[in-house]
């Protein structure tokens, strides 16, 4: 009777009182501790899955782009995002032309034509009602992320939108908003300028395809290293003959082509662009966005309350709504995951990205992989090439949805 009460007690104590333990201890295998204490005396305590190694740790908030520049310089030659497209890898860009790109597409944001996107008063609480807002509507993509970080430089509010949402949805979104920039993929530029005259708000479409491009490239060796001239532009860069076992993670291993013209591409944009030349609604490419260099590195806006993004939710139990995520947000989402236990668990150095973007989780995964360090692969949004996608870029860890 003894043993199997003896037993019975080591069973409870395994169950119980062990993970409860491991709270005061460097352990973090339990997490009965749900409830982490404010930081702020004014603040609610946050309600989170304790990770139990950093107990003690406070959070000292910094915007996250100031983060990723101190990590990443504008010489760095690491390829960041590679692009996939018929389940083939396609299109790369290393971590310094990401960058710089970022640079340029604030500088225009803030400049463009002699004038910047203008500031607008709302109805609302957070940023004492001021907003300047820049919409994106579009798939995963290089220039989404570089739109997005553009738009945190410049102190502009970010509306972001499901690529799958119903034209009667984005309709009412953009004049909800009174929106007057969008950043969009060149698919939904036709059927969105069909419903022109309902949107009297609307004035600028940018378009998040790239157009310019780098040609071919093919795999150096050790002679042709030496020989070889290696500049980039901060294009996108093409790797039609590169599998993703192959891929080299650096740009020194590499050989670019001269820039090439996405003719499909162009030809579609400037019929388009002909064809609404008359609506008062201007199509602006993005290589057109970014095609002035800059290196002023310049944050407009830090505070931690500033609402730097406006996510509309998926609508499910009813009319998307607009949830305002805050500089401080952002930041709570990135360095959770990124000094999480889980990141010393798993590599973090590939990542493919399939989930919307336009909703937190990717977007937090996304930008996790970039603060790590790693390679993020875009996948070719197509289902009949998605084992390929995954088998291509090396995934090491996936985000999931129920």
């Amino acid at each position: 009777m003894g043993k199997v009460f003896t037993i019975y007690v080591f069973v409870i104590y395994l169950i119980y009182i062990r993970p409860n333990v491991s709270q005061f201890t460097s352990e973090y295998e339990g997490y009965s501790e749900i409830c982490e204490k404010a930081t702020n005396e004014n603040e609610s305590c946050v309600y989170c899955m304790k990770d139990h190694k950093r107990k003690s740790s406070k959070y000292v908030y910094k915007h996250i782009v100031r983060m990723f520049f101190e990590k990443h310089t504008l010489n760095n030659n690491k390829i960041a995002l590679i692009e996939h497209q018929c389940g083939e890898p396609q299109n790369y860009m290393t971590y310094g032309n990401f960058f710089k790109k970022v640079l340029s597409f604030s500088n225009s944001l803030n400049t463009y034509e002699g004038s910047n996107i203008p500031e607008k008063i709302y109805n609302e609480e957070m940023n004492n009602g001021k907003f300047k807002l820049l919409g994106i509507y579009g798939s995963n993509s290089i220039n989404w992320l570089v739109a997005d970080l553009g738009a945190m430089l410049s102190g502009v509010t970010t509306l972001v939108m499901h690529s799958k949402f119903s034209m009667d949805v984005i309709v009412d979104i953009l004049n909800e908003t009174k929106l007057e920039w969008l950043c969009l993929d060149l698919d939904l530029v036709e059927c969105l300028m069909a419903r022109r005259n309902e949107l009297p708000h609307l004035k600028n479409l940018i378009i998040l395809d790239t157009v310019a491009k780098q040609g071919m490239i093919n795999s150096n060796n050790e002679k042709e290293k030496k020989k070889s001239n290696l500049k980039s532009n901060g294009q996108v860069n093409n790797i039609n003959n590169k599998k993703g076992s192959d891929l080299s993670k650096n740009l020194e291993d590499i050989r670019l082509s001269p820039i090439e013209y996405d003719k499909d591409k162009l030809e579609k944009f400037n019929a388009l662009k002909e064809k609404f030349h008359n609506c008062e609604k201007r199509l602006i490419l993005f290589d057109d966005m970014t095609k002035t260099k800059s290196t002023n590195f310049n944050i407009i806006n830090e505070d931690p309350d500033f609402v730097t993004s406006i996510v509309y939710t998926s609508g499910t139990s009813g009319k998307p709504k607009g949830v305002m995520l805050s500089n401080k947000n952002l930041f709570n989402q990135l360095y959770s995951l990124y000094n999480h236990s889980v990141r010393e668990s798993y590599s973090f150095e590939y990542h493919l990205s399939y989930l919307p973007i336009s909703h937190v989780l990717e977007r937090t995964f996304a930008y996790s992989i970039i603060l790590f360090g790693g390679t993020l692969n875009i996948w070719s949004k197509d289902l009949n090439y998605f084992s390929k996608d995954i088998f291509n870029s090396k995934d090491f860890i996936m985000g999931g949805v129920p």
